[in-house]
């Protein structure tokens, strides 16, 4: 260690000030930045890579909803969709908002089982009319089986046609025409079903080559003085199932069996021909949006509830560590502080430097090293055991001869010469701090030997 000056003093206390207020050491810093980052690229990965069914119902559910892999359910629907380049959104709250005149809104097979489902199905279609955006209600036509063993899609059994028929009369109430009441009883028998295969389809009463699967048949039936129109029609047997209708007074389009679109039926025949020609032709449409807000499904849209669902809440958590740390880390101190530095090296040569440095500040440089070497003649004649009421210059003469007898380099003679000529001036300073060595390596080596100079 060189010369303690005043700086160098500051510079410590400063260090040591930072050392007892510092929260972490630099080691444990480290580590929770690094935590930190680790966190955060997991979060962003996990983010980027959840699946679109996080946090979703199940879809092994055997429900006709677009969450379900089922046999009833239409997830397949809306990857067809997307597949044919429709791009399709399950909403699960404002569905309508979300609809636009290009991306219909489709309420597939509606739960309306109690009076708050009606009123809801009735609200959603109601705000689809009032924003004038096309709607694509789905009539329901299979109960849902309650005990899902291997083989319960043979065992389906159809919902009363009372069913789809609430179904049309909360449709026609929402849309609120001033025949209502008059369309209403025209409702009683319009949805039946047959167990006839359809023979031929019908776009607006042009024959097409399409072939349907649709085993038995829900269809409806249309008059000229009712509130439907016929879109797409069948023939089955001596009959005519009005497979989509549009209602007269309002953009809503009802499609009367799922099976036209659900995972069974889909795939079957020329089914799929039907949804496609319903969303490129009719519809003119460039995406839809499913709701299932009709199924129960509804999510509160506030942006605090989002937060704490997957995948968000990820960076929730993120964020809310985050802000721990940054108080944690505003605290004076927590737990074990940092350990000090050492003000001084350890050592007699850090003594003996500090000291010289010391009486060189104050001036007095010429008598600190005149007074160091009388102490160190006086140690070393305790050492050998020399007399202590020898004068200074008989105990002088005494340690020259026992350091010529011990062979010790050092001239104790020469060293007396240059302690007393050190005067207490600024200039003579460099030159005390010398003599000084010089008389710390004599003591050295007259008390543990020549081996041991430095």
């Amino acid at each position: 260690m060189g010369k303690v000056t005043r700086k160098s003093i500051r510079g410590e206390v400063d260090e040591l000030d930072q050392a007892s207020r510092r929260t972490f050491d630099p080691k444990v810093a480290r580590w929770i930045v690094g935590l930190g980052a680790v966190s955060l690229v997991a979060t962003l990965l996990l983010s980027a890579l959840a699946s679109d069914d996080a946090g979703t119902p199940n879809n092994s559910d055997a429900h006709p909803n677009s969450y379900s892999r089922s046999a009833l359910g239409h997830r397949a629907f809306a990857e067809v969709l997307r597949a044919l380049d429709f791009p399709t959104v399950v909403s699960r709250y404002r569905s309508a908002e979300k609809a636009s005149r290009d991306k219909p809104l489709w309420v597939i097979e509606p739960d309306i089982e109690t009076d708050a489902k009606r009123v809801r199905f009735h609200d959603l279609i109601a705000r689809a009319v009032q924003r004038r955006v096309p709607a694509v209600v789905v009539l329901p036509k299979w109960e849902p089986p309650t005990d899902e063993d291997d083989d319960w899609v043979q065992k389906l059994e159809g919902r009363s046609t009372e069913t789809p028929r609430v179904v049309l009369e909360e449709i026609d109430h929402a849309i609120g025409d001033a025949n209502s009441e008059k369309y209403r009883a025209a409702f009683e028998a319009v949805v039946w079903r047959s167990d006839d295969a359809i023979d031929a389809v019908y776009l607006r009463g042009v024959e097409t080559k399409w072939k349907l699967s649709l085993t038995p048949v829900q269809g409806i039936t249309t008059s000229d003085d009712g509130p439907l129109e016929p879109v797409i029609e069948g023939s089955s047997g001596d009959a005519y199932p009005v497979l989509v209708a549009r209602f007269k007074r309002a953009p809503v389009w009802v499609v009367s069996d799922p099976d036209l679109l659900n995972t069974m039926g889909l795939g079957a025949g020329d089914n799929a021909l039907v949804v496609y020609h319903l969303m490129a032709k009719e519809l003119v449409a460039s995406g839809a949006v499913v709701d299932e807000v009709a199924h129960g499904f509804m999510r509160a849209e506030s942006i605090w509830s989002e937060l704490l669902r997957f995948p968000l809440v990820l960076a929730t958590f993120h964020f809310a560590g985050l802000m721990a740390l940054v108080l944690w880390a505003s605290l004076l101190r927590f737990g074990k502080p940092a350990q000090r530095p050492p003000r001084v090296p350890v050592g007699k040569s850090t003594l003996l430097d500090n000291t010289a440095t010391l009486l060189a500040l104050g001036h007095n440089a010429g008598h600190g090293v005149r007074e160091y070497f009388g102490s160190t003649l006086r140690a070393v004649a305790r050492v050998y055991g020399l007399p202590s009421e020898l004068t200074h210059e008989q105990r002088l003469s005494a340690v020259a001869d026992l350091a010529t007898r011990r062979g010790v380099p050092s001239n104790v003679h020469l060293l007396a010469v240059e302690a007393a000529d050190i005067r207490d001036k600024r200039s003579d300073e460099r030159r005390a701090l010398q003599v000084a060595r010089k008389i710390y390596t004599f003591r050295t080596e007259m008390i543990d030997g020549p081996q041991s100079s430095r």
